[in-house]
């Protein structure tokens, strides 16, 4: 076994990612008077091209900007944009990507900020306006391509990556105090924020304009409500699996050799078909991650099952047991940020026969859980809307209850989807001001923070929105929700690091969403199943064994066994230490209250191996900017 150094071992520099290349283009800029000298001080340390125009600089990898003009407008492009709506009309030019490029542009001198909703894909552009005196710097509707700014006296920056941005500033931000102890915590961040202070991630759907007179955040997508469409439950099958098929199709569309990470579930099973219904010829490969140690978890024979079914080449890779935390060293070193699972090193093996089997993109099935499932506050409509026998019986249709369930257990649903959800936030406030807020915060919480913690919770947020509960709830766990995860940096840095374009059709695809919104939500409702229109509507297209299938299956223990064990008592011998960092952040009593993790079984031992992973990644970082700083 590797053991880790009391320096953490992680002092290493540079842009280099895992895979010793990068699939996907990085782009770093700036705005203002400093900001052509800093985009070429970091061009020139990462090996960038850099591009000025006026007071706007930037700067990325060799040809992997698309560059168009129309009017008043030149739009710079990195990543996969399709053609704006309405304006298919413009002649090819040399490559589809350019003809994108170029149509945009026209979208954008024909309409300015209206032109940001008509695209699609998954990129990233900057484009200045010169007719409207306005740059503006813009990601996908969901935010596929990250993107982080932050300020430095009259100069303003952004990046893909932080770990990018930081070499555009003059020094690097202290630690925000309250998201990190947020981040250990509960393994989010307050919507926005990061780990540094000051260091801003922009949000889905939302696009920073720069002009002379300041630096504003304009939202230009966000799904507006309308009443679902009054459709059968046979109608809502088929409308569901279209739209995911079709996502998976928009997907895989440019790619030569799509692959898929294939497990035993019904998301990934559902993108298999989908591969199968658009393949054109092309021949796919699925890539399934076996784990004959762990019966429990291995689903050896569904993947297999799933592959045959939908007509894929399956490659199989067992796993053996590997150290947990020195990936984690090499992560924070690379991106200076912990990573928020420690399941990576799951999945970079899989990743990396993928890359060397030809496979030029990779898709899988996250996110599926979140829009396919169930929507539970539509109780808290009905019960607003005076519907009491219609609340109980949705109370009666939440998946797992199974098909009698119990009158304690529909009452229960009432008062956590229903009662709690219809009350307004504000009700929420009061009641938190007036309960012991230390029931409220993990054991590692310290006193001096709890007040602020409360002050940034963002828990019932989506109430303030517009439209019925139910869509509100939906809408923020499907857009901010993952943004306060920071689920798309962690995917990104991911596929950067295995040098392979990764793929989520059912995590960012606006049309996916907008679809899925118009759903009457009550059909979703099922004591037995959970997603019932999905696995209605993939009848004969995935296996049966499959399709009703309910179990989900978790990789929380295999990386839940080390750190129980020999790995974990060498982290924990290293939180103790009186020098150790991250105690400036925790109760000392918490950290000790974590050596239970030998001693405990289930769920307890899992939650207590997510507090350690989080409290010692968080440990190896501060570490790292201390000796970044020295």
């Amino acid at each position: 076994m590797t053991t880790i150094s009391a320096s953490w071992s992680c002092s290493a520099t540079g842009r280099t990612t895992k895979a010793g290349k990068s699939f996907e283009p990085v782009l770093i800029g700036g705005w203002g008077p400093g900001a052509r000298e800093a985009v070429e001080r970091a061009a020139s340390r990462l090996e960038f091209e850099v591009a000025h125009d006026g007071s706007l600089s930037l700067a990325t990898q060799a040809g992997s900007v698309v560059v168009g003009e129309a009017g008043g407008c030149r739009l710079w492009v990195t990543g996969r944009l399709e053609r704006p709506q309405g304006f298919d009309h413009l002649p090819p030019t040399e490559t589809g990507e350019g003809s994108a490029v170029q149509a945009a542009a026209l979208a954008f001198d024909r309409l300015g900020h209206g032109a940001h909703a008509r695209l699609h894909g998954a990129y990233l552009l900057v484009l200045r306006d010169r007719a409207r005196h306005v740059v503006r710097v813009a990601h996908d509707h969901l935010g596929a391509r990250t993107l982080n700014y932050a300020r430095s006296g009259p100069d303003f920056f952004f990046a893909e990556h932080i770990v990018d941005l930081l070499t555009l500033l003059p020094a690097t931000p202290a630690p925000d105090r309250l998201a990190v102890v947020q981040w250990i915590d509960r393994r989010s961040l307050p919507l926005g924020r990061s780990l540094f202070s000051g260091i801003t991630r922009l949000p889905a759907g939302q696009a920073i304009e720069i002009s002379h007179a300041g630096v504003k955040v304009r939202e230009f997508w966000r799904p507006v409500f309308r009443e679902p469409a009054p459709l059968s439950q046979d109608e809502c099958s088929q409308t569901i699996v279209a739209a995911a098929f079709a996502a998976v199709s928009r997907a895989a569309e440019d790619l030569r050799r799509p692959g898929i990470k294939l497990s035993g579930g019904l998301d990934s099973a559902c993108v298999a078909a989908g591969l199968r219904a658009a393949s054109g010829g092309r021949r796919p490969l699925a890539f399934g991650r076996t784990f004959p140690d762990y019966p429990e978890t291995d689903e050896t024979g569904l993947i297999e099952q799933t592959a045959n079914r939908t007509g894929l080449e399956l490659i199989e890779l067992p796993y053996a047991e590997t150290p947990i935390f020195p990936p984690v060293l090499d992560y924070i070193r690379r991106w200076m940020l912990p990573p928020g699972s420690p399941h990576t090193a799951l999945w970079q093996p899989l990743m990396a026969r993928a890359l060397a089997s030809g496979v030029d993109g990779m898709l899988d099935g996250e996110g599926g859980d979140e829009i396919f499932g169930m929507v539970p506050f539509l109780i808290a409509d009905r019960l607003r809307s005076g519907r009491l026998l219609a609340a109980w019986r949705l109370a009666g249709g939440i998946p797992g209850l199974g098909a009698l369930p119990a009158p304690s257990m529909r009452l229960r649903a009432l008062r956590v989807f229903g009662v709690s959800g219809a009350i307004p936030r504000s009700v929420h406030r009061l009641r938190a001001r007036r309960r012991d807020a230390r029931d409220r915060f993990g054991p590692l919480v310290q006193e001096r923070d709890i007040p602020g913690l409360l002050a940034q919770d963002e828990q019932w947020s989506w109430k303030e929105g517009a439209g019925p509960l139910w869509w509100r709830s939906l809408v923020d766990e499907l857009l901010d929700g993952r943004e306060r995860f920071d689920a798309n940096g962690e995917l990104a840095r991911d596929a950067l690091d295995a040098g392979l374009d990764r793929r989520h059709p059912f995590l960012h695809d606006a049309r996916l969403v907008e679809a899925v919104l118009t759903i009457p939500p009550e059909h979703q409702f099922d004591p037995v199943r959970d997603r019932p229109l999905l696995r209605d509507g993939l009848l004969g297209a995935v296996p049966e064994a499959v399709r009703t299938r309910h179990v989900k299956t978790f990789f929380t223990d295999i990386t839940t066994r080390p750190l129980a064990g020999r790995e974990g008592a060498e982290l924990l011998e290293r939180l103790a230490s009186p020098a150790a960092p991250i105690r400036e952040y925790v109760r000392a009593e918490g950290l000790a209250g974590l050596a239970a993790i030998s001693t405990t079984e289930g769920p307890t031992r899992r939650r207590l191996a997510g507090s350690l992973f989080r409290a010692a990644s968080v440990d190896a970082w501060l570490w790292r900017l201390m000796s970044s700083a020295a």
